[in-house]
């Protein structure tokens, strides 16, 4: 059976963390509670995929990331978050701007009119791109002009089939 958590990951948990938590029970904490980069933007978000590389997973949980190997969810390693990104909050996506991009995500290759609260609309296929934060997303154009697009400006989308996706102050079945 593999180990959940490095012997090194043990004693960086223990010596950063607290000394006297129980690790196991801590694991299951951040499994469970922590949040991944996608819940952060800006320079936060940014930080996080340069941690991540490619090579790992990290979830923040309390004001600590923790560093888990790729794919078989042990943690390695460690870290408080850096001070200059305290308060988290400064970073978080809200979670009703979250839910109109994962709409919007799961409609990826395909067409939809996003109406936004300036007046403007664009009708366009959805390009979903891992490398950006999860409080925006990009149209690809009829005339190839891709555009991109906050979660915050976004009152509704509807597909290519005139189905309403989302719509602000709505409740969608």
């Amino acid at each position: 059976m593999t180990k959940k958590i490095t012997e090194h990951g043990k004693i960086r948990i223990k010596e950063r963390v607290n000394s006297n938590i129980r690790v196991s029970s801590l694991r299951h904490q951040v499994l469970n509670n922590g949040k991944s980069l996608y819940d952060y933007t800006g320079k936060f978000f940014q930080y996080l995929k340069s941690k991540e590389n490619g090579r790992f997973k990290i979830k923040v949980y309390k004001n600590y990331l923790y560093v888990f190997s790729k794919n078989s969810r042990r943690i390695i390693t460690t870290y408080q978050v850096p001070d200059k990104y305290i308060p988290l909050s400064d970073y978080e996506i809200l979670p009703e701007i979250s839910k109109i991009i994962n709409i919007i995500i799961s409609n990826n290759n395909k067409y939809i009119n996003v109406f936004l609260n300036d007046g403007n609309n664009y009708y366009g296929v959805v390009d979903f791109n891992p490398n950006i934060p999860r409080d925006q997303v990009y149209l690809t154009l009829d005339d190839e002009l891709q555009i991109k697009i906050y979660g915050n400006e976004i009152i509704k989308i509807v597909s290519c089939y005139d189905e309403v996706l989302y719509e602000k102050n709505k409740i969608m079945v």
